[in-house]
């Protein structure tokens, strides 16, 4: 397994996440210091070398996500200031310095201001729909167009949709109650990627630990559905794995309770339907039958954040005792799920680890990683969304980034 490598990410505050690009040789942070920063990977040097650096909100920046590249080369990012903000590159920007920039738009002169020069990413969306920090967005998979999905603190899903030259508010669904509403309500936010299941969408809210299915019913309506059993704490990430081939879904989650908790998902149709023939697999009006087929705490500390690789075969996680842990289903059809890695950066290399299963952590792999300490506040006296975690590519927290390559 390649090595982890370490470098300065730039900002002056807490980084709170980092997102690759399709094809992952760039990646954007976004911090609390109101920054979206971009890097690009050089293979003859083999590090990550900084492209760009704006501000893009009046807040901290709390989550930066990319839009599939048939769209072009766009980034939203959603922040404490309660919008979400749409970006796009455009490469015809000149990068030098004293470029005039005064024939664009105001605000389009004001996002090409930056330190690299005139930057060629231009706001193009600011959508300030919630009344409250805004933790999650999510674009939806290529095939159900140009949307994207924003959780906010006061409790709604709000979907939106690119109308040129707009985007437009969709859909509004309210997924915490008023009366439950409080700081830990966060959402999350994961879509399915797979073509036959019609917008299926998955969330989960903080007033209560078991994380629900939402998806469009038959009368057209987003409503919740499955419920993901288990959670004793807050479910702080979801990911819903890519069916290639599947009969059936998997999705994982992360927890504060310090386990990672995979889900499968097998289709029933309704009463006196035959599912078969050339229908196609189950959608809109059949259920799922829910069967946890991992719990696994090896952890044994807070988990922050789950990714599946790009068939769904392999999930990393993240956790408070700094490391990632790559899992994979045991050989054999015996339904287990066993540790393949173990990532630390703060020793900078991969290690075998022996299968646990059910729990136990790894000797030598507790604490933090070096340098990467997080502060229990940010400079706006702001609790953070999470500490410094590792993305299944990279770890990201303080001022220093760990680019995966």
């Amino acid at each position: 397994m390649e090595d982890i490598i370490a470098f300065d990410a730039g900002h002056e505050d807490l980084l709170h996440d980092l997102a690759y690009d399709f094809y992952g040789l760039r990646l954007m942070t976004c911090s609390s210091d109101q920054r979206l920063r971009l890097w690009a990977f050089d293979e003859a040097a083999g590090t990550w070398v900084p492209r760009d650096a704006w501000k893009a909100h009046d807040a901290p920046v709390l989550r930066v996500v990319w839009a599939h590249p048939e769209f072009g080369s766009i980034v939203a990012s959603c922040s404490m200031d309660r919008t979400v903000r749409i970006w796009q590159e455009f490469e015809a920007v000149p990068r030098l310095p004293g470029y005039d920039h005064a024939a664009l738009p105001a605000t389009d002169a004001a996002a090409a201001a930056g330190p690299y020069g005139p930057s060629p990413w231009i706001e193009r969306a600011r959508l300030a729909d919630a009344r409250a920090p805004v933790h999650a967005i999510a674009f939806a998979p290529p095939h159900l167009g140009f949307q994207l999905a924003s959780a906010a603190a006061d409790g709604l899903v709000r979907i939106y949709h690119a109308s040129h030259p707009a985007w437009t508010l969709m859909e509004e669904i309210e997924v915490v109650p008023v009366a439950l509403r409080s700081q830990e309500a966060r959402i999350c936010l994961d879509w399915c990627p797979a073509r036959h299941v019609p917008a299926m969408m998955f969330k989960t809210s903080g007033h209560d630990w078991n994380p629900m299915i939402y998806r469009i019913s038959a009368q057209n309506r987003w409503k919740g559905y499955e419920v993901l059993a288990g959670h004793t704490d807050l479910v702080t990430d979801v990911a819903w794995a890519p069916n290639l081939g599947r009969t059936y879904h998997l999705i994982a989650t992360a927890c504060r309770d310090g386990h990672v908790r995979i889900y499968k998902l097998t289709p029933k149709p309704p009463p006196g339907h035959l599912f078969g023939g050339d229908e196609g697999p189950p959608h809109r009006g059949h259920r799922f039958v829910v069967t946890l087929v991992a719990d696994l705490s090896d952890h044994a500390a807070e988990v922050w954040q789950v990714r599946w690789n790009v068939t769904g075969t392999i999930l990393a996680s993240a956790g408070d005792d700094g490391t990632v842990r790559n899992w994979k289903a045991a050989s054999g059809g015996s339904g287990g799920w066993r540790c393949l890695s173990i990532i630390n950066a703060e020793v900078a290399s991969a290690q075998a680890a022996p299968s646990t299963g059910t729990g136990g952590a790894a000797p030598g792999l507790s604490g933090l990683p070096a340098g990467i300490e997080q502060s229990p506040r940010d400079a706006y006296g702001h609790e953070p969304t999470g500490p410094p975690a590792m993305t299944p590519f990279g770890a990201h927290g303080g001022g220093y980034g760990y680019g995966y390559h």
